[in-house]
């Protein structure tokens, strides 16, 4: 018990504090925000990648290209889902989801392509 104390106040008596050095590595741990969860505005949002990628998109392309395209996150991967009409859209949409601070990869399974144009009708038969 003696021992203890005597440490103890060998401590206090140094001006050392047992815990200040421990919270100040935690403090300055937990101000950093993960570059995948830094939102739009800047600050903490848990799917602030999913979110950036999609401003993105947004600016680069019409509702009407990205109406049937949904963009999630895992961590720092894109997954991206749905529709889109052309092989080289969706190209395009991994390059500039790769361009966004915080990924490192973009998963595009989910994805499907669209036929062009859909429904052209076939040539009228003419009767006599």
């Amino acid at each position: 018990m003696f021992m203890i104390s005597a440490t103890l106040t060998s401590v206090e008596s140094t001006g050392m504090s047992t815990n200040s050095s421990t919270q100040d590595d935690t403090s300055s741990l937990f101000q950093t925000i993960p570059p995948e969860r830094v939102g739009i505005d800047g600050q903490y949002d848990y799917n602030g990648l999913a979110n950036r990628v999609k401003q993105e998109l947004e600016q680069q392309f019409s509702f009407e290209e990205l109406q049937y395209l949904t963009v999630r996150q895992r961590g720092t991967v894109i997954m991206l889902l749905g529709k889109l009409s052309s092989p080289q859209m969706l190209q395009q949409i991994r390059r500039i989801s790769m361009g966004v601070s915080g990924a490192t990869d973009v998963e595009s399974n989910g994805i499907s392509i669209l036929p062009q144009s859909g429904y052209r009708p076939s040539a009228q038969a003419t009767y006599a």
